[in-house]
């Protein structure tokens, strides 16, 4: 009996059964393809930093970036990262302007990636500059003078070193 519940007897279940793991192996390769995409993907970027960073080839990391961005499917978490490193490669080259737009365009695209949009929006706090340094609107007059602390007495210093005399017991 166990034997017979073992082994399908019929053509048809048989079938069913290699419809079942063909199914599953195809779908366990598209998962693989797809993760394994995405991790190209990150790799493709952390080796543009490393370009960036370590060997100080900011034209090819900026390409790279480029690259990533323009490419199909790629994760918003890294769209917006290599949009936020290509800012960066363009304020070290000097190119304000243009890295001020970077800067902008991860604001206006990514407002849902929050650590990158942080850095973007410190960034471009940088470019702007301080707002509260408009001198033309201050008030005018002197400095307010601070109310004068009264002086203790000399008594206050003889308690203090009776006090002291005292926790020594």
């Amino acid at each position: 009996m166990a034997e017979m519940l073992r082994n399908p007897d019929t053509s048809v279940a048989r079938s069913r059964y290699w419809f079942r793991i063909l199914g599953l192996a195809i779908g366990s390769m598209i998962v693989a393809w797809s993760e394994t995409r995405e991790m190209d993907i990150e790799r493709r970027l952390e080796a543009a930093i490393h370009r960036e960073v370590v060997l100080g080839d900011l034209a090819g990391a900026m390409k790279e970036y480029r690259n990533i961005l323009t490419a199909s499917d790629v994760p918003r978490p890294v769209a917006a990262r290599a949009l936020l490193q290509t800012g960066e490669c363009m304020e070290k080259l000097g190119r304000g302007p243009e890295a001020y737009n970077s800067y902008r365009r991860i604001e206006t695209e990514y407002s849902d990636q929050p650590a990158i949009l942080g850095l973007a929006r410190t960034r471009l706090a940088a470019w702007i500059g301080p707002r509260n340094l408009i001198f033309e609107e201050g008030l005018p007059g002197p400095c307010r003078r601070l109310p004068k602390t009264p002086a203790l007495s000399p008594s206050c210093g003889a308690m203090a070193a009776g006090a002291a005399s005292a926790a020594r017991w």
